[in-house]
């Protein structure tokens, strides 16, 4: 009966150990799916929030300088940028087009997707209206293109910094949810951790209180052995 209950101490020492094996297991592969995931979103993070966050500020920039430099010709009247009108305008629209390319190949929420494709119907008819006044001025019509310039391209261009401010704060509502994200992400990892510890501890505490136990039985087998 003795060696019964030893063996019985020795398969639960066993299965113990096979249950601390399971856990050191499954843990490490829940570890390495959530370092693979933040991993993702720190990529996802930089590809999809701050690149765009830098375009947003390209896409401003040259607007802003092709709306400068048309409305600088139309109230000053500088003959030099009549000439270099169309070439300064196809530079910028040649950037502007290759930012929306890139801005359109990253991932982009629905209100984001929304905004963006409004304010890619309001480029290209902002394009429109700049061909309009550039051909308008350079005909000998000023005045006439000045009104399309004053009633109908510097309303738009107000509208097109309206979607990019409106952009840029879509761009900071959603990178500071992947940041919570990730930190929730770390915060789980810290947890698991300290309950593999915890568990691992509680198993070899088991195992040391059966060890003794076995140990205590062999030694009263030994005993009645050697009085028999």
């Amino acid at each position: 009966m003795k060696w019964t209950l030893f063996i019985q101490q020795k398969l639960k020492v066993a299965g113990l150990l096979a249950l601390v094996l399971l856990v050191v297991i499954i843990t490490n592969l829940v570890e390495r799916k959530r370092v693979d995931d933040l991993g993702e979103s720190f990529i996802s993070f930089y590809q999809d929030r701050l690149v765009p966050a830098a375009d947003i500020f390209y896409f401003a920039e040259n607007l802003y300088q092709k709306h400068l430099y048309v409305q600088k010709y139309l109230l000053v009247k500088d003959p030099e940028s009549l000439v270099n009108m169309s070439k300064v305008l196809r530079r910028h629209n040649t950037v502007i087009d290759s930012l929306v390319r890139a801005f359109d190949l990253t991932y982009q929420v629905e209100t984001e997707y929304l905004c963006f494709d409004g304010f890619k119907s309001k480029i290209n008819h902002y394009k429109d209206l700049e061909f309009t006044i550039v051909a308008l001025a350079q005909g000998g019509q000023t005045q006439q293109a000045l009104e399309i310039f004053d009633q109908k391209a510097a309303p738009l261009f107000r509208a097109l910094m309206s979607d990019l401010k409106e952009l840029t704060e879509i761009q900071t509502e959603v990178g500071l949810s992947m940041i919570n994200t990730s930190m929730g992400s770390v915060a789980g990892s810290q947890l698991i951790s300290n309950l593999q510890i915890g568990l691992i501890l509680l198993i070899g505490i088991i195992i040391e209180v059966l060890i003794l136990t076995s140990q205590v039985i062999k030694t009263r087998q030994k005993q009645k052995f050697n009085l028999n």
